[in-house]
């Protein structure tokens, strides 16, 4: 069991980190983003399909208000874009991100319901 709550802490992490990551690159100037040969729509849809799967994977007790999360992130980082100078909010970007973020959130529950050893129960409290 110990293991699998270093899995949990770890996803959660890596959930964090990814958030992080996709914030930086969201409020930075467009010059100084950098580019990758994968182009515009794969870089959303890679990092906010990793964001979702991880989050799903490290809050699976509350699988939707996780997935509000993810959509709700989705939104807010285009709305950041709107104060970013040379950067702007795109709708296309809204339905792409929380779309992928979507389908991560809906792997990681398929995940976990064909293998359930890897979900954790909260631990009771003593108090």
């Amino acid at each position: 069991m110990t293991r699998v709550r270093g899995l949990l802490l770890g996803v959660r992490c890596l959930s964090w980190i990814l958030a992080l990551t996709i914030i930086a690159l969201s409020a930075i100037p467009a010059t100084s983003r950098p580019v990758t040969s994968a182009g515009h729509n794969l870089e959303h849809l890679a990092i906010f399909l990793a964001f979702g799967f991880a989050h799903g994977m490290g809050y699976h007790r509350t699988p939707a208000r996780t997935l509000v999360q993810i959509l709700a992130f989705a939104v807010l980082i285009e709305l950041v874009q709107v104060f970013v100078p040379g950067r702007h909010a795109r709708i296309l970007d809204i339905f792409l991100d929380g779309s992928a973020g979507a389908v991560g959130w809906l792997l990681a529950m398929l995940l976990l319901r064909s293998c359930p050893a890897l979900q954790i129960d909260r631990p009771h409290s003593t108090s």
